[in-house]
């Protein structure tokens, strides 16, 4: 007999890691999720705070607090490779901002750790926020824009040609409050915050060459904080003061995925990222002249190669392999007035080291409840030639 049956859609379980190495202390979330919890005004940092074992220090700010642990110590990645915190407002040197570069618009089913890696995750004591972007519609043009609390925001997305798998996804926001500030409508005293950021991420899949994804992030920030005392009501010149501070990242790169038989895939990342934050505080003297009092300027960036193989041997085993290859870049100045009004510098130094990690680990399905991951990991800095080896190993067993 023939029978017409309706679509078949395969899913993640709820709740479950994307990345199959991983089963202790992770969780997968959506777009949807990252909408849903309370506060989270659709910043995936923000739901992370719900989650046990999870805080924040500062309602104002999106920094995640993984069981005490400082908020530097988290590895953010983005498509498989690590960058720099992305956040608006976050200075360098910290993981905290205001607001998240991500935009929602672009997410797609993500995993957060918040303990008990797997291997491949290297050079993180806190937890991990491994970032996916989802691909454009492969099927027809689409078009959005939306106001809301984080911006205003334009997206589009579609087929690059009839018959061809391949689309793009680019999504831009600027900052609803620098919108109202422009628009003469005072949203604060005398501080004014601006972001703007735009994502993309191309997907280009090809018959025999594997599949290529060209991916993109990147945004910039500033608060301009003025305050200039009213001397006809008594208040004092020395208490002015102009306080400017400047920040920025940007993430790109491309992936490469090929599935080398039936069993087994390669898959290669090759990013360029970086970071920037800068601050200039003026100080009024009594006369009522501003004088730059302090001054900074923090840069650093990074290319980074990421590689693993990855093949399922058995219905029970799986194992990966793979390396880490990080090229980095810093240049750092600071300087202030002392109490003589001299200029003191405090750092001024640039430079470039590397990083090399490498791992192997495996995931063997005693049953469908009982299930081991292990592996190990090796990491040498080459800058201080510290080097570490990690052991990796979680068991997992389902209740009935």
């Amino acid at each position: 007999a023939v029978m017409a049956i309706g679509e078949v859609v395969v899913t993640n379980v709820k709740g479950e890691p994307i990345n199959e190495m991983s089963t202790i202390s992770a969780k997968s979330f959506s777009v949807e999720e990252t909408k849903r919890y309370a506060a989270s005004i659709g910043d995936p940092a923000r739901m992370a705070q719900n989650f046990a074992g999870v805080s924040t220090g500062d309602d104002a700010s999106n920094e995640i607090i993984i069981r005490g642990n400082s908020p530097n110590w988290l590895l953010w990645r983005l498509e498989g490779v690590e960058i720099p915190s992305p956040n608006h407002f976050s200075e360098e040197g910290g993981s905290a901002g205001a607001v998240s570069i991500l935009s929602t618009n672009m997410l797609d089913v993500s995993d957060f750790y918040s303990g008990a890696f797997s291997a491949e995750f290297g050079n993180a004591l806190s937890g991990v926020f491994d970032i996916r972007l989802r691909n454009g519609n492969n099927q027809e043009y689409e078009y959005s824009a939306q106001l809301g609390v984080l911006g205003l925001e334009l997206a589009a997305e579609g087929p690059f040609k009839k018959g061809y798998n391949g689309s793009f996804l680019v999504n831009y926001r600027y900052s609803t409050l620098a919108i109202l500030n422009n628009l003469n409508i005072q949203v604060s005293e005398n501080a004014l915050p601006e972001y703007q950021d735009l994502s993309l991420k191309v997907n280009l899949p090809t018959k025999k060459a594997g599949t290529f994804s060209i991916w993109g992030i990147g945004g910039s920030s500033s608060t301009n904080e003025e305050y200039f005392p009213d001397t006809t009501l008594g208040e004092e010149y020395k208490y002015g003061y102009i306080d400017n501070t400047t920040t920025g990242m940007y993430a790109v790169g491309l992936t490469h995925t090929i599935f080398t038989d039936s069993r087994s895939f390669v898959k290669t990342v090759i990013s360029s990222s970086g970071s920037q934050s800068s601050q200039t505080y003026n100080q009024m003297d009594t006369l009522g002249v501003m004088n730059e009092d302090f001054y900074d300027d923090l840069q650093s960036s990074a290319i980074r190669l990421n590689s693993f193989y990855n093949r399922k041997i058995s219905s029970k085993l799986t194992v990966r392999g793979g390396l880490i290859l990080s090229h980095s870049r810093y240049n750092y100045f600071t300087h202030r007035k002392d109490s003589l009004y001299n200029w003191q510098t405090e750092i001024n130094g640039k430079g470039n080291t590397n990083q090399y990690q490498f791992y192997a680990q495996g995931k063997y399905k005693f049953t469908d409840k009982l299930v081991l991951t292990a592996g190990l990991q090796y990491m040498y800095f080459e800058l201080n030639k510290d080097n570490s080896i990690e052991p990796r190993i979680g068991l997992t067993y389902e209740l009935p």
